[in-house]
């Protein structure tokens, strides 16, 4: 029987969006009210990956899972550091302060390996077919990617 991938497709797929809506934020720079959208635009889907993260998929990692439940303890102040350096941004750009984005790029990345590499192919292994049809069914209620 081949194993069901789903859920680490669709996290994947969330993360291309994010990296994406950076890119678009970096070529944006040069134009202050095109730049604070496109932020907005990142900011805000963030957001909803993040929800979806912590208020569906996390949920059904359980504390006898010790180390996949350490992973996404960690994982949650990650997406902490990374809304508050949207934010600090966002205060940069409107002060017209100079932009340092490789720290929210870096942090992007190794969030991004962390989870695609290491917790959703756990998760996939773990999870009863139910719980995973569950998730995608929620995460799409909350995320669609158009």
């Amino acid at each position: 029987m081949e194993k069901d991938n789903r859920l680490l497709k669709l996290m994947i797929a969330h993360h291309g969006l994010i990296e994406v809506l950076l890119a678009v934020f970096k070529d944006s720079l040069s134009d202050s009210e095109k730049a604070l959208k496109a932020l907005g635009d990142l900011g805000w889907q963030t957001e909803k990956h993040f929800f979806t993260e912590e208020k569906v998929n996390f949920r059904f990692v359980f504390y006898n899972q010790e180390d996949v439940y350490k992973i996404t303890q960690h994982l949650i102040e990650e997406h902490s550091q990374i809304l508050g350096m949207i934010n600090k941004i966002e205060g940069q750009l409107q002060e017209k302060k100079e932009i340092e984005l490789n720290s929210l790029s870096d942090l992007l990345q190794e969030h991004r390996e962390t989870e695609e590499k290491i917790l959703y192919p756990k998760m996939d292994e773990l999870l009863s077919q139910y719980q995973k049809d569950l998730m995608i069914e929620r995460i799409n209620e909350v995320v669609l990617i158009k």
